[in-house]
């Protein structure tokens, strides 16, 4: 009987999340740009993509809502497995913190702060600072698949078309 009410509660729990009704977003990879943080050795990385979509207004058009979460992932070994519920192991990803810099041609272009990590499970990251180990990564495959992940309160998560990323375009900067 006990199972029975946790099957039942958990089918609650997922009927009030709803699907938010969003075409998935073109993203393009323009640049990558890396500067060393403060007066340290570790790096920081700055994206520049575009979309064809604005998200700082994408779900207030309909709900009024405000995106929680807008993160991108970039998988360097090449695993595309982006659910909520999985994470690959060595990825390249920042937090999408900032509205669109300008519209050119209707396309928004995002800068992104990001870097490399090693996912070690449980929510727990390592930093990748050894240029070496991420050379590693990206010499043995010719792209990276890359996605943009937000989530709304009570929606389920939107994900964007997958974005490749030529690995030759980082490792320009990654061998700076």
């Amino acid at each position: 009987m006990k199972n029975v009410l946790i099957a039942f509660a958990m089918l609650l729990c997922a009927a009030c999340a709803t699907d938010h009704g969003k075409p998935a977003a073109n993203l393009t990879f323009l640049s990558m740009s890396k500067r060393m943080y403060g007066n340290t050795s570790l790096p920081i990385y700055t994206m520049i993509l575009a979309s064809d979509q604005n998200f700082s207004t994408f779900f207030k058009q309909k709900n009024d809502q405000t995106p929680i979460f807008k993160w991108l992932f970039c998988s360097l070994n090449g695993d595309e497995d982006f659910s909520v519920t999985h994470r690959p192991r060595w990825t390249l990803d920042g937090n999408m913190a900032s509205d669109p810099q300008r519209n050119i041609g209707g396309k928004y272009i995002y800068k992104i702060k990001v870097n490399f990590y090693e996912n070690l499970g449980n929510g727990n990251n390592n930093l990748i600072s050894d240029r070496e180990i991420i050379k590693l990564f990206l010499v043995k495959n010719s792209s990276i698949p890359c996605k943009l992940m937000m989530t709304v309160f009570l929606r389920n998560p939107y994900y964007s078309e997958t974005m490749h990323i030529p690995s030759n375009e980082l490792l320009k900067v990654i061998g700076r």
